[in-house]
């Protein structure tokens, strides 16, 4: 199904988009939210940023724009 912008409202669109911040902080913002639960502060120092990094970009998107780094995800 493809959007029609004569149509379509653009404000229907399932957009999440974050401004300055690339996919690494996008996980790091994605943990501190408690997406992924509880975690103690004792393991922190162990999650491996980088790997939930290319994980989420399966489904997120870098963009530059006018110099900024933003990510997106179409749902």
């Amino acid at each position: 199904m493809a959007f029609d912008i004569e149509a379509d409202d653009p404000y229907d669109l399932d957009v999440d988009f974050y401004h300055d911040m690339n996919l690494i902080e996008l996980a790091r913002v994605f943990v501190d939210e408690g997406l992924f639960g509880n975690i103690p502060s004792n393991l922190e120092y162990y999650i491996d940023y980088d790997a939930m990094a290319a994980d989420l970009a399966h489904d997120y998107t870098e963009i530059l724009i006018d110099g900024v780094v933003c990510v997106y995800r179409c749902a």
